[in-house]
């Protein structure tokens, strides 16, 4: 009876080997398809890497290698050896995009990031790693409207501001009591002041 179970269990075993074969093989597949997916560039996704599937905004990474196209000054009063810099970068496709149509893409995403610099350091978008941060404001395009209700998108776009201590939190809770005031006057242009940037202007 030993002798006659055996080759049933042979087979039973090869059937099994088999089967986990195959299984293996069907997860690597799976696996291999899903990163194939996640390295397509973000406009054949359909919109923006930066923006999750509620809304959420986070800060680009390596957006100092983008285009740096302006910077801002302000004074601080409480402090007479430093002033606040706002220097803003984009991308060179939201440049030409802008210069040839008139209008920002799909997607498009304009980062400020605000420092605390010396009165006299130089600033050409690529501060000291040392300088103080106080935060980022983060605006990004959506000519969709994706996010009807979400309060951080609005007038065209979402609207985020992270501080330096908590960089990985928006803390912007409505764009229209707490960003959209400064952006009025640029209405006509997307509310981005493209004449304060002359890769948009000129």
């Amino acid at each position: 009876m030993l002798l006659a179970a055996a080759p049933t269990a042979a087979r039973e075993y090869s059937a099994r080997g088999k089967l986990m074969r195959f299984l293996k093989l069907v997860f690597s597949t799976a696996v291999l398809a899903a990163l194939a997916f996640s390295s397509i560039p973000s406009e054949a996704q359909g919109f923006s890497p930066h923006v999750d599937e509620a809304g959420g905004i986070s800060i680009p990474e390596g957006f100092r290698d983008w285009e740096f196209i302006g910077y801002q000054v302000l004074e601080l009063k409480k402090d007479k050896k430093r002033n606040e810099i706002h220097n803003v970068y984009t991308t060179l496709e939201t440049i030409n995009a802008y210069r040839e149509n008139g209008t920002f893409p799909d997607g498009a995403t304009f980062v400020k990031e605000m420092l605390k610099l010396p009165l006299d350091a130089p600033n050409d978008g690529n501060p000291d790693p040392n300088a103080e941060k106080i935060g980022w404001f983060v605006m990004i395009r959506d000519t969709e409207g994706r996010f009807e209700g979400n309060k951080i998108w609005g007038k065209g776009w979402g609207w985020a501001l992270f501080k330096a201590k908590k960089p990985h939190k928006n803390t912007t809770k409505n764009y229209r009591s707490e960003c959209i005031g400064c952006h009025i006057p640029a209405k006509d242009t997307e509310y981005i002041n493209i004449h304060s940037y002359k890769q948009l202007s000129e």
